[in-house]
């Protein structure tokens, strides 16, 4: 395996026996083969598309908890060796739902394909039972969807970009529920670039919710500094959806509709299973069956805001607990 790092503008490659110290050790090499990637909240995933030898179906991940310059920081999988799928290779692009990392389909040496290649975070990344991989054109969905170019999520629903099917240029855009009609609401911090390899998005606050009229979101892009306590709140009261930071209203969307019925578990912290867990601490988790006034939410964030990072534990009909 071969790692690249970049020096004075030129790409290197690191052996593979381990990190090298001496730039002039580093055997030049043309960095072709991957397009786009996507970052889990701790890996990075490259989308294998053509290494000039042919296109192939072998990720690259990185863990970003390691030296970047050390081997044992990457590994590479190849699902399609493993009987993954019926041939999962060319993709442009990766997007995550926070468990799950989904490649973008485009060109598989044969032809444009719809091929979606899926890694389950929470298994080995080595281990095929971890992977899947589902291809909407041969299932009948749509016209002709494949030959896709990157993606973006709004938080619910993978959006596909259409670039080319094989026949000409398209225009047929595929989307995939991640979630069904089992989530009601999220609400969530993002300091990810990216929602996908082509698919631009800052970092910041962001409030989800899905109801009968469909799924709407409110994103902050304010940037919290790092190292303190934050207030953080959404609200939604059948005309829009808020999010405040410190007490301050940052984002508001036009939003309709009941909140779905929901089923799945409520977790914090993370999504269910483990995966996308945020890096910090929470506290004072409130959640209340109705919207509160702008008011409420500044007076709640200057009485707590800063002044107890110990969680808080009151009597039963306090307002801690309430």
């Amino acid at each position: 395996m071969a790692i690249a790092e970049t020096v004075n503008g030129r790409f290197y490659v690191i052996g593979g026996s381990g990190p090298v110290s001496n730039n002039n050790a580093y055997p030049e090499f043309d960095p072709a083969g991957y397009t786009g990637g996507v970052f889990d909240g701790r890996y990075v995933y490259f989308a294998p598309y053509n290494n000039q030898g042919g296109v192939f179906g072998q990720v690259l991940r990185y863990d970003t908890r390691k030296s970047f310059k050390d081997s044992q920081s990457w590994d590479t999988f190849d699902p399609g060796s493993f009987g993954v799928g019926a041939d999962p290779d060319g993709y442009y692009g990766a997007m995550s739902d926070g468990r799950f990392v989904y490649f973008v389909p485009y060109y598989n040496g044969l032809t444009q394909h719809g091929e979606v290649l899926r890694f389950d975070t929470r298994g080995d990344f080595k281990d095929s039972r971890s992977w899947s991989a589902v291809d909407a054109n041969a299932l009948g969905v749509g016209n002709a969807p494949r030959g896709f170019v990157g993606g973006v999520s709004d938080g619910r629903y993978l959006y596909f970009t259409p670039y080319h099917n094989g026949a000409g240029y398209s225009a047929e855009v595929l989307r995939y529920d991640t979630t069904g009609p089992d989530a009601a609401f999220r609400l969530s911090w993002s300091s990810a670039g990216f929602d996908g390899s082509f698919g631009g998005a800052l970092g910041g606050i962001k409030a989800i919710l899905n109801t009968e009229d469909g799924t709407f979101s409110a994103s902050s892009n304010a940037i919290a500094d790092a190292g303190g306590w934050h207030h953080v709140a959404m609200t939604y009261d059948g005309a829009a959806l808020s999010v405040y930071i410190d007490g301050a209203l940052s984002k508001t969307m036009a939003a309709t509709g009941d909140i779905l019925p929901c089923t799945s578990p409520l977790t914090i912290g993370g999504l269910d299973g483990g995966g996308a867990c945020l890096s910090g601490s929470i506290d004072e988790v409130r959640i209340y069956d109705r919207a509160l006034p702008s008011g409420e939410i500044a007076a709640h964030a200057q009485r707590r805001l800063y002044a107890n990072p110990e969680p808080v534990v009151g009597a039963a009909g306090t307002e801690e607990n309430r």
